[in-house]
Order: structure tokens, then sequence, then C-alpha cells
């Protein structure tokens, strides 16, 4: 159904595409009962630089994927990493709370593509926001942001 990231204009699947929340829900509990769901993802375009930004800095990757079937979300990231950008021992934090989560580890820059995310972090951090430049975030209050940016290859030129 989706081919690209920049076809989704909303976090709420049911308000871009024909379904409905409840087929929504579905989708999720669907993607909760597949074993290790978050070590079959396909990278995004132009992340490569990640690897230059872990090789420099600090780097947290801090999540709120759900939880699904076989291995822990953290762990599955961590494997993830691994695999995709050979990250040794990455420093990964599943919470719901990111904002408090990024205050607490002193992070100078933090990048999201979620509104909620973004404003969260905002709000209770010093953090020096970035937003992932998505259909679905255009109308996020520029209060909440420092900058935009089309990628993490941008992201990481920017902050390095």
């Amino acid at each position: 159904i989706v081919e690209s990231c920049n076809e989704i204009h909303s976090w709420n699947w049911y308000e871009t595409y024909p379904i409905t929340k409840e087929q929504e829900k579905l989708v999720w509990e669907k993607v909760k009962g597949t074993r290790d769901f978050w070590l079959e993802l396909e990278p995004l375009p132009k992340t490569g630089l990640i690897v230059s930004l872990v090789d420099t800095h600090t780097v947290y990757f801090v999540t709120t994927r759900v939880s699904t079937k076989g291995y822990s979300t953290h762990e599955q990231t961590c494997m993830w990493l691994e695999k995709t950008f050979d990250i040794k021992y990455p420093q990964v934090i599943v919470t719901k709370e990111k904002g408090k989560v990024v205050n607490s580890l002193g992070a100078e820059f933090f990048v999201d593509d979620n509104e909620g995310n973004c404003i969260d972090v905002a709000t209770k951090s010093s953090s020096k926001v970035y937003v992932m430049d998505k259909p679905y975030n255009k109308n996020l209050e520029t209060e909440f942001f420092d900058d935009r940016v089309l990628n993490f290859n941008e992201f990481v030129i920017k902050t390095i």
C-alpha cells in the first residue's frame, strides 16, 4: 500500500488511507504479533552518515517502538543497528517519554519525525530539536523545533 514515507500525511493512517481506526489497530496488533518485526526493516534512504556521527559523538537512539514477539524492542533495535550500520554496542533507550529522557541525558541535539516527540523534547529539555521533514509534520509550529532536515545524512552534516 505504501511505497514511500512521503505518501503518509498523518500519523493516524485512517486519515490518509481508506481504513478505519479499528483496521489501523488491527495492523498494529499484527505488528506486535510478528516475531522480531524491527529486525526486518530496511533503512531509510540517506542514512549512511549515522556511522560518522557515532564515531565522533555519544549517540543515544531513543525510540518509542512497540513491543513485538521475539527479542525485546531494545534487543531488536540494537541488533538492527549493528546489522545495518555495523554500530557495535549502540546505546538504545525505549521510552514513551522522550522529552524526559533527552533532558536527563543532556543531549545537545535531537531529531524525530513525530510532532508529539518534537514538542515533548522542545518543552522538557534544552536540546536543539531537528524535525525530519515529512508531509505529516508540515504544520508543526516553529517554536517547537530549531531546524528541519530532509534525512539523517543532512542532520549529521548540520550537527558534526
